[in-house]
């Protein structure tokens, strides 16, 4: 076993076109998760220390999510299964398969569900449970979804698309839209929602 946990990293420059480097902290723990491949790869901010994990994604993992006031983190991709871990102790708590490639996902506001935007255009929500019910549909795009964010609020949640477009639709019924921002001449690859929205 090597000492330097960044021996094992797979190019920083790879891993931070993809934004799959997420630094968590809080009260009670600070760490740095990295998604390489369908590996975590999971460090302890305060010395350095790498948390061991399960591994039990096959494919690329494509997005990780956080949920500060449950303390977990959801992590999914192209093995068409979302992983719910959790903090610090990177227990799983549920995974589930969809049948579907994720792109993005995020959990709902009171951390009691995941959102699971696939690559055909589709938004699904499933409960996070040990045998999760099946996916419900909540909205879709015409194109290829691209990313997916809540907002700090919890009242909107954003999805991007192929198309340069911004879907803004108020959640949990995210049929209803808000507004569609028609600004980009690129596609867009990733979205931030900041406060107040």
């Amino acid at each position: 076993a090597t000492s330097n946990w960044g021996e094992n990293v797979i190019g920083a420059s790879t891993l931070l076109a993809k934004r799959l480097v997420r630094s968590i902290s809080s009260a009670e723990f600070n760490l740095l998760i990295v998604a390489c491949g369908p590996r975590l790869l999971v460090v302890n901010g305060i010395d350095s220390s790498r948390i061991s994990c399960e591994q039990p994604h096959t494919d690329v993992i494509r997005d990780i999510a956080y949920h500060a006031e449950s303390k977990r983190l959801l992590s999914g991709g192209d093995d068409k299964k979302w992983v719910c871990w959790e903090l610090p102790s990177m227990r799983i708590v549920a995974q589930a398969s969809t049948g579907k490639k994720i792109v993005s996902l995020c959990f709902s506001p009171d951390g009691s569900k995941v959102l699971l935007a696939e690559k055909a255009g589709e938004v699904f929500e499933q409960e996070i449970k040990d045998s999760p019910p099946s996916a419900a549909a909540i909205l879709g795009h015409i194109s290829s979804l691209t990313a997916m964010e809540m907002s700090a609020s919890g009242r909107r949640l954003l999805t991007a698309d192929r198309d340069e477009k911004i879907r803004v639709s108020n959640y949990p019924h995210a049929f209803s839209m808000e507004a569609v921002c028609l600004g980009h001449t690129e596609m867009v690859t990733c979205l931030r929602a900041l406060p107040p929205l």
